[in-house]
């Protein structure tokens, strides 16, 4: 009888450990390192979608964005037509402003519809356009809807990024919770020169997807950033974090820089 037992017990072990090592990548978590390949993990976007993944649970590779953006950008242009740029941040003011504003915000978040349609305004008419503040946006998506447009402001030209941006946040409650999202933001698309084909393609390059989500979880980790909108200001060695929507308070932490 201890004999029978011995051999049950050892069978479930070794399932035990055949069952774990096949299974180990299945589940992935904020922060876990993904063993497989990136470009096979991401699966393209559908705006319509209703099945909502939580787009923190798809971590990308636990390393840093690589220097060399130009390799990328070729890589990208083999791959894809129309070509499409990695994930960069875009930025508002003089490159020599001596405050750097990073601006943390996701197209799906309400708060960041307040803070780009009325903060925002307001510190580039008094800081940014004086020269004292450079903007560094950075898309921080927390879903899937917010990182497909997301990916679709990055592969318009980069002279209509503002403009497309505007409409995805002036218009974000006519596309972002809606069934036929796709087809709404389609329509926007084309405002600034974006076919559904390209569309399409956007939605489909992973390696745009792996660059951004890369992008979000290097800063996640840098500046603990928690939720969105949050503002990281920086001068030489100083910093201060603004979280929120507030004007005086993003106002009174860059006068406190001056």
């Amino acid at each position: 009888m201890k004999g029978l037992w011995a051999i049950i017990l050892l069978a479930l072990l070794v399932w035990g450990y055949i069952y774990y090592h096949n299974n180990q990548n299945t589940v992935i978590e904020q922060g876990t390192v993904i063993e497989n390949d990136p470009s096979e993990i991401y699966e393209p976007l559908i705006l319509d979608s209703k099945n909502e993944v939580n787009i923190l649970s798809i971590s990308a590779k636990a390393q840093e964005v690589k220097a060399d953006e130009q390799a990328t950008s070729d890589a990208l242009q083999e791959k894809q037509k129309p070509a499409i740029r990695p994930e960069q941040p875009r930025m508002m003011g003089k490159e020599n402003a001596p405050i750097t504003m990073y601006l943390f915000s996701s197209l799906t978040c309400s708060h960041c519809v307040i803070y780009h349609l009325e903060t925002l305004p307001e510190i580039e008419k008094k800081y940014i356009n004086t020269g004292l503040v450079k903007l560094v946006y950075i898309d921080f998506p927390f879903d899937k809807r917010a990182l497909a447009g997301a990916m679709l402001t990055r592969c318009a030209r980069p002279e209509t990024y503002w403009k497309f941006l505007n409409v995805l946040f002036e218009n974000q409650d006519k596309w972002a919770f809606k069934d036929n999202a796709q087809d709404i933001v389609t329509s926007y698309a084309s405002l600034v020169g974006l076919s559904k084909a390209d569309v399409q393609s956007c939605l489909q390059n992973k390696i745009l997807m792996q660059s951004m989500i890369q992008n979000r979880d290097v800063f996640m980790k840098k500046y603990d950033i928690q939720g969105t909108p949050t503002t990281v200001l920086v001068k030489g060695d100083q910093s201060k974090v603004v979280v929120g929507t507030n004007l005086k308070s993003l106002e009174d932490a860059i006068d406190a820089l001056k």
